[in-house]
């Protein structure tokens, strides 16, 4: 007959059927925690999939596939930008600016071209009804007295053509007054001892300015010129000198325009007596650069 402590124990009598079933219970649970981790991980996987088929449907809406069909699109389009570059720089070919006159050789020559220009922006500053200075030079005061250096013909021959251009449309604006021209400082290279002598003596170093330029390059002197003019006027003024500047096809480009108000002058009025502020025009600063364009290939 069994003893009591048999029949309340019946594992002890078989511990291998329990290690068996404690063996296969952890595989279980393991099979079971293995299955859940790659759920997770199918899950995850399958977000960046679609994540990525995503990317990949948006940049094949972008960037066209190599078919036949986008071939004859992308030719098409590139020949439209070609024809439109065209377009562009002939619109902003403007004036050759060394071709329609002969640049002086001598400096005679410089010196009397450079008298004549003067002359002939007084005559048309006068037709427009523009105010000028007595001792106006147009930004060649340096050589009101002496002709400009062998070494520096062709660079103020240059400015001199460009000033012309720029001084025409701007008094077809009609300003009341033109009250100062400027031209950008040459670069040392080409500025000649006798010219930075007679800037010193005579006081004309006013009629240049440093110009800040917007591009780098070794050879972005020789490309374009900085110019500063200062006049009196509206905004008419300034809106009909920038529309004329179009017009002509001039290639510039407009770096700056600075207003500054005038201190309006008072008049009496007989019957009252009374001062009368008049309406007075804005002083514009504008600074301009004349770029040089090389020609067209035919």
């Amino acid at each position: 007959m069994r003893s009591e402590t048999d029949l309340m124990h019946p594992w002890r009598r078989h511990p291998l059927f329990l290690a068996v079933c404690v063996a296969c219970g952890l595989i279980v649970i393991g099979e079971v925690v293995g299955l859940v981790a790659d759920v997770a991980a199918a899950r995850t996987e399958r977000r960046r999939l679609d994540r990525a088929a995503r990317e990949w449907r948006a940049l094949t809406a972008v960037e066209p596939s190599p078919t036949p069909e986008n071939g004859v699109l992308i030719a098409t389009e590139l020949e439209r930008g070609r024809k439109r570059l065209a377009e562009l720089e002939e619109a902003w070919q403007g004036e050759d600016w060394t071709t329609d006159e002969s640049m002086p050789s001598q400096r005679a020559e410089a010196f009397f071209d450079l008298a004549a220009f003067a002359e002939r922006m007084r005559e048309l500053a006068r037709r427009m009804k523009v105010g000028l200075r007595s001792d106006e030079s147009f930004g060649f005061g340096a050589y009101r007295q002496e002709a400009p250096a062998v070494d520096e013909l062709g660079w103020v021959f240059q400015e001199r053509r460009m000033l012309g251009r720029l001084l025409e449309t701007l008094f077809a604006a009609r300003p009341v007054e033109l009250r100062s021209v400027q031209r950008e400082r040459p670069p040392l290279a080409t500025t000649h001892a006798a010219h930075a002598m007679a800037a010193r003596t005579a006081g004309v170093d006013k009629d240049l300015f440093t110009f800040e330029r917007k591009r780098a390059g070794p050879s972005v002197e020789k490309t374009s010129r900085g110019f500063r003019l200062v006049f009196l006027g509206d905004t008419a003024v300034l809106r009909g000198w920038l529309n004329g500047m179009v017009e002509a096809g001039l290639p510039v480009l407009v770096r700056s325009i600075e207003v500054a108000p005038v201190e309006p002058p008072r008049v009496t009025v007989a019957e009252t007596s009374a001062p009368v502020v008049a309406r007075a025009p804005s002083q514009f600063t504008v600074v301009v650069e004349v770029v040089e364009l090389p020609p067209l290939s035919v």
